[in-house]
């Protein structure tokens, strides 16, 4: 009957300590992985600086795009003089229009420049996106491995709460002495603490992955997905091959494109502009009326554009030195994440194929025995520690293996995530 009390006391404890490490959790709202992508993209608030930049450039575009402005001019010569120059009598005035005839294609080649500029924020804001949506599908793999962390601090409270119903049964019997009995309740309650710990941060992680769309409500959500399925297998050459096509490698080629613009824009510069004027003379001492005209042309203006053509032509070649810098650096990373997660991933289905399973079967040898009397306090302890360790194990490098993906991801444009397809989000949000 005793036994019976002990067992319901325990069941008990159980119950009210699961209720209260997953209360937030029950209502809570679901969040997958896609519907997190979907919000970053629209609601991020640095994405939405990039759309407001093409706002400017468009802006400056238009501007761009004008001819040059026709100026009025207004000319008054022999006035107020003495003698016959007196008052206005011998005065000639001018009424001109004047402007500037553009030669060189200036004006189409202002405006390739500001549509390369369009064009490099656009791929800008791919590249940054891609980023944006790396750091958060981290932290939302973070925030579910937490979780599953959670879950398996509940099963150690479980182990630690039968451990202390078995131990005080044995105290009670006669056959352990207290001490057992005070260590068994002291591991009891590191482990609630270890497990309540692990629940405040699950929350700050869900805190911090709704910044990622600009939400400051208290808004308590409950990730999903599978912490150990690691999506689709892809060989290296075809990762690299595909990084070449990414907006991160992209963005150079822009740059390229633009400094192009630049430089035609320099070079038309060459071209000389003829300022032209033609406008209507009214002579008072004649008492007549004349037609004038003028028109003016700039010398050495290709002398004086050199400096300017080959500071563009020299940035054109920085860029291009820098894309074959980037490409090794891109290639050392991608090899890392790539061996990386291959090696995380052997490691998780060993783990769950052989040592957790044998774990497994030695705590229940062990837990028979020591309810039997014949294996101790320490080495029940032992086996549960060891069961723990390797599931806590588990889960940390299934964490490693999807952080890495989320590398690759953000260096190919393509997604490894089962249930978020980037580039397909990346093209319906970023069009």
């Amino acid at each position: 009957m005793r036994s019976n009390r002990k067992l319901a006391t325990l069941w008990l404890s159980v119950c009210l300590c699961a209720s209260l490490l997953s209360g937030n959790v029950a209502a809570a709202q679901e969040l997958t992985l896609a519907d997190a992508t979907k919000r970053t993209l629209a609601q991020n608030p640095f994405l939405n600086v990039y759309k407001l930049q093409d706002d400017a450039i468009q802006a400056r575009r238009k501007t761009a795009a004008l001819r040059p402005a026709l100026a009025l001019g207004i000319e008054v010569e022999n006035f107020a003089g003495a003698d016959e120059a007196q008052g206005i009598d011998e005065a000639e005035i001018t009424v001109s229009l004047s402007s500037v005839i553009e030669l060189g294609s200036k004006r189409s080649a202002r405006t390739a420049v500001m549509d390369s500029r369009s064009g490099m924020l656009r791929i800008e804001l791919q590249a940054k996106a891609l980023d944006v949506l790396g750091a958060m599908t981290s932290q939302y793999i973070s925030a579910l491995a937490l979780k599953a962390q959670l879950s398996l601090a509940q099963q150690a409270l479980v182990l630690a709460n039968r451990t202390t119903a078995t131990v005080q049964e044995r105290v009670d019997a006669g056959v352990a002495p207290d001490a057992e009995l005070l260590r068994a309740k002291a591991l009891e309650s590191q482990t609630k603490i270890s497990a309540e710990k692990i629940a405040a941060q699950l929350d700050i992680a869900i805190v911090g992955l709704s910044t990622y769309w600009g939400s400051r409500e208290q808004t308590v959500y409950d990730v999903q997905g599978d912490l150990f399925n690691f999506g689709e297998e892809r060989k290296f050459k075809s990762l690299w091959e595909l990084v070449a096509a990414s907006p991160v490698v992209r963005t150079f080629a822009s740059q390229e494109r633009l400094r192009d613009a630049q430089i035609h824009l320099a070079e038309s510069k060459n071209q000389l502009d003829i300022r032209w004027s033609l406008g209507f003379r009214r002579l008072e001492g004649l008492n007549d009326n004349a037609l004038v005209g003028s028109l003016e042309f700039p010398l050495n203006a290709a002398r004086r554009n050199r400096g300017e053509i080959a500071a563009v032509h020299a940035e054109r070649a920085v860029v291009g030195v820098r894309r074959e810098q980037a490409l090794n650096q891109l290639y050392a990373q991608l090899y890392d994440a790539y061996a990386t997660r291959a090696q995380s991933i052997r490691a998780v289905n060993a783990l769950a194929n052989d040592a957790i399973p044998d774990l497994n079967k030695a705590l229940g040898e062990t837990q028979l025995a020591f309810e039997a009397g014949r294996y101790s306090y320490l080495e029940l302890i032992a086996a549960q520690r060891a069961l723990i360790d390797a599931k806590q194990t588990h889960i940390a490098t299934a964490t490693n293996a999807l952080q890495a993906a989320v590398i690759i991801e953000q260096l190919t444009g393509i997604s490894l995530q089962p249930g978020s397809d980037v580039r397909q989000v990346l093209q319906e949000t970023l069009k």
